[in-house]
């Protein structure tokens, strides 16, 4: 970064052990997600007229009772949440607040769309598939676009997968009981459907600890470094061999990512205590560059305006843990 200065942006007061950020930079909010807490929370933003980020300091609830290790927003403004809810029967999936019950004093509870339940390929008759694992097992981080939704699966189950692309609404509906059991021809076309709208991607690695999304490709991060898709290649899998899923960039224990919107991928590396860098797009090994030390540095989201990028600047926004003590920082680069 020009200037890798950090500066507190938000009181750690009031916060647990938060594991996940991102930013809406449409609406200007910095969301924060606190697993230990159960609850996502959102701040405002604010850009001085000299491009200096702060906020208002203020705690307010978007999501309560879900352990959130991932967060995303779509172009309108809505959260997608990756994680479990706190309830006598916890549910693990994909959750979506909308932005408009955000707004709310005391927004209700998110909405699923996809949960250890639903995310289960068919047999053919329409009935679950017992002999594949669960596409989604422990969700740890999400992207989404348009049309699409990713996830990345902090273990990789027994004869399952890590990374999917699904559809971001959600599997199909299902037909009543009683049209399902009428005809095979009925169940066999909703089971092609419904395992249509899932995409397993790869089951090489074993977990994914983050991921980005630019307009053509899919970058996961890993034990021990970055691999990378084309989005493109997606409906096929990494192939054999991981062919179509290369190594990007070597890091020793990455566990955030974010793209710039426009060349470069960030990458918070805790193990190393520093935020890297590196060109978004070739799927071949690149050689990554410290962007700025960040000690105990955990996730990594960024900030700009249109005005700013005009000027190249934008802000890079770290949640730091430091000895279990959690603390802010905001890095402007002017």
């Amino acid at each position: 970064l020009p200037d890798p200065s950090w500066r507190p942006l938000l009181p750690s007061k009031g916060l647990v052990e938060p594991k996940a950020i991102c930013v809406d930079i449409r609406n200007k909010r910095l969301y924060v997600a606190d697993p230990a807490a159960g609850m996502v929370y959102w701040y405002q933003l604010l850009v001085m007229p000299d491009f200096r980020l702060l906020s208002d300091g203020r705690k307010r609830l978007a999501v309560a009772n879900v352990a959130a290790d991932g967060l995303a927003i779509d172009g309108l403004g809505n959260l997608y949440v990756a994680g479990r809810t706190h309830a006598a029967v916890s549910v693990e999936g994909i959750f979506k607040q909308d932005v408009k019950t955000i707004e709310k004093t005391l927004p209700k509870a998110p909405r699923s769309i996809w949960t250890g339940g639903n995310a289960r390929l068919l047999f053919p008759n329409g009935t679950v598939n017992t002999l594949a694992s669960p596409v989604l097992f422990q969700p740890g981080s999400v992207a989404v676009s348009a049309f699409q939704i990713y996830w990345g699966n902090k273990l990789l189950p027994v004869n399952g997968t890590v990374l999917v692309q699904a559809n971001i609404g959600g599997p199909p509906p299902a037909p009543s009981p009683a049209v399902m059991a009428s005809s095979f021809i009925i169940q066999e076309r909703y089971a092609a459907m419904h395992n249509g709208a899932m995409r397993p991607i790869t089951d090489a690695v074993p977990g994914i600890m983050g991921i980005a999304l630019t307009p053509t490709s899919l970058l996961y991060a890993t034990k021990g470094g970055v691999y990378g898709i084309n989005l493109n290649d997606v409906p096929k899998g990494c192939g054999a061999n991981n062919i179509l899923c290369p190594l990007v960039a070597e890091a020793s224990d990455p566990t955030g990512m974010v793209w710039d919107g426009d060349g470069t991928i960030y990458v918070a590396d805790r193990m190393a205590g520093a935020v890297f860098s590196f060109p978004a797009g070739a799927m071949s090994k690149q050689t990554l560059v410290k962007a700025s030390d960040a000690k105990g540095v955990f996730s990594v989201a960024l900030f700009e305006t249109s005005a700013a990028r005009q000027l190249g600047r934008c802000a890079v926004i770290l949640a730091i843990v430091v000895n279990s003590v959690t603390t802010w920082a905001s890095a402007a680069a002017v």
